[in-house]
């Protein structure tokens, strides 16, 4: 989960932001606070829109993998990549990983669960690491594809 301030907000520069964006909504904020200690996903997107007029990548950070499916299923896009930064771990330094995968199956529990498949074999279960079992697995979005 990300969570903001009500201080953390940069209320002068976000109005001028958003009337120049065209986004009179669009608001800026410092800083962010990454709540529990979970894998976030740094989401890479091109949109129709901005590419039209000679913009590129859209950058979103994410906490959870159906936020991620939907930024994916946006009909405006035309490009995505995905990676995942790994949970803080004592002394370890982050590491980021390129999905090239993401896989929606049931868990022992039956629920259902995403886990994303990367790169480098290392696999995130919605806010773990590692593999976890689950049947009835489909591919919902691959690397691929897009």
């Amino acid at each position: 989960m990300l969570q903001i301030d009500e201080s953390w907000e940069c209320t002068y520069s976000g109005k001028t932001l958003g009337s120049f964006m065209n986004q009179p909504g669009l608001r800026q904020f410092e800083c962010v606070e990454i709540s529990l200690n979970v894998a976030i996903f740094h989401v890479d997107i091109v949109l129709s829109g901005k590419h039209e007029i000679g913009h590129s990548w859209s950058r979103f950070i994410v906490a959870d993998i159906a936020n991620v499916l939907q930024l994916a299923q946006r009909d405006d896009m035309i490009r995505i990549r995905i990676n995942v930064q790994s949970r803080r771990s004592a002394n370890a330094e982050y590491k980021i990983s390129s999905v090239v995968e993401i896989v929606e199956g049931i868990g022992r529990d039956g629920r259902k669960h995403y886990m994303c498949k990367c790169s480098n074999a290392q696999n995130y279960a919605d806010a773990t690491i590692g593999e976890v079992d689950l049947s009835e697995q489909r591919t919902v979005w691959s690397s691929t594809a897009s």
